[in-house]
């Protein structure tokens, strides 16, 4: 099995753009850590809500 970790907004939404495969969506759980941290430090001087780490966890076939 693997693991991919998602930053999921506080409205409960994710981004990855396929073209850049730039996005929310990590398969290193410790660069995922650091953005969520990132993101939420940003989110804190905005106002808006917090962030959260979600792993999705997918079988080998």
């Amino acid at each position: 099995m693997k693991s991919v970790w998602i930053i999921m907004s506080p409205e409960g939404g994710f981004s990855l753009n396929i073209f850049t495969n730039k996005g929310t969506a990590y398969a290193n759980k410790e660069r995922a850590e650091k953005e969520l941290e990132r993101i939420n430090n940003w989110s804190k001087i905005k106002g808006y809500g917090t962030y959260e780490l979600v792993e999705l966890v997918v079988e080998d076939e």
